[in-house]
């Protein structure tokens, strides 16, 4: 999982989210990310687009 600011310029990076409502995590991809909200926005590869607080999105691949 990345800090907030390590998700600064990560758009279009694959990433995963876990709903703590669900017990889910949905793979997508990072739109955009918010320094005033701490937020980030992510398309689901199912077409949904959701907006979570970054401690929720982890990355993935490597993190050069």
């Amino acid at each position: 999982m990345r800090f907030a600011d390590e998700l600064r310029g990560s758009e279009g990076e694959r990433c995963k989210v876990t709903d703590l409502r669900t017990g889910t995590i949905n793979p997508g991809v990072v739109q955009k990310w918010n320094d005033e909200t701490q937020r980030t926005d992510v398309l689901y590869d199912d077409g949904r687009l959701v907006r979570v607080g970054y401690s929720f999105v982890s990355l993935i691949g490597d993190e050069s």
